[in-house]
C-alpha cells in the first residue's frame, strides 16, 4: 500500500471483503508509506516496507516457508536476492511512467 491508497474506496472495498471471508491480511508498504497511511484496522497490525531488500528477502523467504510447493534449492537462494533487489527498487520508485 502506498501513502496514497489510505483513502481509497477500492482498498477499502478489498480489504472488507477480504475480513469478511476471513482471508489474512499483511500489509505491505511501497513509495515511502508508513503506518499512519493505511486505514484502521490495518494500522494496528504488523506491516512490512518493500523498499528495503532485506524486508523483501525476509517477505519471499516467509512464503517460501508457508508454501512447501516453493521448493528453496541453492541456486534458488541467488536468484530470490536478486528479484528481492528488483522489488525494492520498484517499491521505491513506483512504477515507470510509459512514454
Amino acid at each position: 500500500m502506498g501513502a496514497d491508497t489510505k483513502e481509497s474506496k477500492y482498498v477499502l472495498a478489498v480489504l472488507g471483503a477480504s475480513w469478511g471471508c476471513d482471508v489474512p491480511t499483511f500489509p505491505l508498504l511501497i513509495r515511502g508509506a508508513t503506518y499512519e497511511d493505511l486505514p484502521e484496522p490495518l494500522s494496528e497490525r504488523s506491516c512490512l516496507a518493500l523498499d528495503k531488500e532485506t524486508n523483501c528477502v525476509q517477505l519471499i523467504e516467509e512464503i517460501a516457508r508457508v508454501a512447501p510447493s516453493l521448493n528453496r534449492k541453492a541456486d534458488m537462494v541467488t536468484r530470490i536476492h536478486e528479484e528481492a533487489k528488483k522489488l525494492a527498487k520498484l517499491c521505491k520508485e513506483g512504477p515507470r511512467k510509459k512514454s
